[in-house]
C-alpha cells in the first residue's frame, strides 16, 4: 500500500509544473520540470548535464504557422510567456535572444489553478533569416512563488531572409525573478512585458500588471532627432543670376575647384516589401494603444522614421536607428559622398 502511494506521489511530481513538448527541447533525457534556479546559475536553458544534446532538429519555415505544446498539469493559474530565438546554438548568459511572440495571460493554460497546459500557435516572422537557432520558451507563472521557467530547443529556419534586419528589429527577451536582475513580477497578475514586440497576443479577461525593478525599456516614444535635409534655396525672383566675374590667372596657376557634396540613401536591409494590397505600403498613423491596422505581413514604413512588422492585421511602430530612414518598406542608411568638380 505504501509503495502504491509513493508511486502515485512520484508520478504526480513528475507530471507537475510544465515542460515544453513541441518544439522538442534539447537534452530531453536530463530535462526536469522545475523553474530556473533563483540564483540564475542555470540561466539560460536550465544549464545541466547534456543541456544541449539534440534528440530532434525542429524545422520551421519563415512565415509558417507552428504549434507550441506542453507536458504537465501544474499551470499555476497561467501567466505570461515569450518565445525567442538566439543565433547561439549553445547559448550562454551573454547570448542575445530576440522575441518572436509574446503571450500576455493565458499561457501555458487559461484556467484557474493547475488546469494543465494548452496548445498555442505562433509564426516565424516572414523575412526572418534562415539558419540554425536556439528556440526558447520562457514563462512567468501567475500563482505561486515568483519564478521564471525556461526550456530551449534546436530549430532550423528555412525559406527566410538573407540578412539580419528582421532579427535585429525584434525586442530582447524579458528576464525577471532571478538574482541576475532586479526585475520582479507580482503574484496573481499576468505580467505585461515592457516591450512585447509587434507579435503579441493578450488573453481575454486577464488580470494584467506591470513588473517592478529594472525591466528594460518600453517600445515606442518619439523618434530620434533626425538630421534635417537642407531646404532648397530658390534664386531671387527679381533678377537673373549674375555671370561670374572675370579673373586673371598666371601661367601654371590653377583656379580652386568647388567641392560638391551629394547625399545618397543606400538600402542595407534587403527585406522585400510584403506582397499585399496597396494599403500595406501606406499604413495609418498609430492608434491609441500603440497598434494600427495593416494588411498582409512583412516590414512596413510609417513615414521616414518609424517601421513595424504587420502581424494578424496589426502593427506596432518602432523608431528607426539614428542615421537611417524607412523607405519603400526597407531600412536605408544615409551616406554622403564628396567630390571635386
Amino acid at each position: 500500500m505504501y509503495s502504491l502511494a509513493l508511486f502515485g506521489l512520484l508520478a504526480t511530481a513528475a507530471s507537475g509544473h510544465m515542460i515544453m513538448n513541441t518544439p522538442e527541447p534539447y537534452g530531453m533525457a536530463t530535462l526536469n520540470n522545475s523553474p530556473l534556479d533563483p540564483s540564475g546559475s542555470d540561466f539560460p536553458c536550465k544549464q545541466r548535464s547534456g543541456v544541449y544534446a539534440v534528440s530532434k532538429m525542429n524545422t520551421m519555415a519563415a512565415g509558417s504557422s507552428q504549434i507550441l505544446s506542453f507536458t504537465g498539469s501544474a499551470s499555476h493559474g497561467g501567466g505570461s510567456c515569450q518565445l525567442s530565438l538566439s543565433k547561439d546554438k549553445e547559448p550562454t548568459k551573454d547570448s542575445k535572444f530576440k522575441v518572436i511572440k509574446s503571450y500576455i495571460g493565458g499561457c501555458p493554460g487559461a484556467g484557474a489553478g493547475n488546469s494543465g497546459g494548452q496548445n498555442q500557435t505562433f509564426e516565424i516572422p516572414a523575412g526572418f533569416p534562415s539558419g540554425e537557432y536556439a528556440f526558447a520558451w520562457t514563462w512567468f507563472n501567475k500563482i505561486g512563488n515568483r519564478e521564471m521557467y525556461m526550456n530551449c530547443a534546436p530549430v532550423t529556419i528555412t525559406e527566410g531572409g538573407s540578412d539580419d534586419s528582421v532579427f535585429e528589429a525584434l525586442p530582447d527577451m524579458f528576464v525577471a525573478n532571478l538574482a541576475i536582475t532586479t526585475c520582479k513580477s507580482a503574484e496573481t497578475i499576468d505580467v505585461v512585458f515592457p516591450n512585447p514586440g509587434a507579435f503579441a497576443q493578450t488573453a481575454p479577461s486577464v488580470e494584467k500588471g506591470n513588473p517592478t525593478g529594472d525591466c528594460g525599456t518600453a517600445a515606442g516614444g518619439p523618434p530620434s532627432a533626425p538630421v534635417p535635409a537642407p531646404a532648397p534655396v530658390a534664386p531671387p525672383a527679381s533678377s537673373a543670376p549674375a555671370p561670374p566675374a572675370a579673373t586673371s590667372q598666371a601661367p601654371g596657376e590653377f583656379a580652386q575647384r568647388p567641392t560638391i557634396t551629394m547625399t545618397a540613401f543606400v538600402t542595407v536591409t534587403g527585406v522585400p516589401p510584403a506582397a499585399t494590397s496597396p494599403a500595406a505600403s501606406a499604413p495609418a498613423a498609430p492608434s491609441s494603444g500603440g497598434k494600427s491596422p495593416c494588411t498582409g505581413t512583412g516590414l512596413l514604413c510609417n513615414g521616414l522614421f518609424q517601421f513595424g512588422l504587420c502581424d494578424h492585421g496589426k502593427v506596432t511602430w518602432q523608431n528607426v536607428a539614428l542615421g537611417t530612414t524607412c523607405e519603400n518598406n526597407a531600412i536605408v542608411r544615409k551616406r554622403s559622398v564628396a567630390f571635386r568638380g
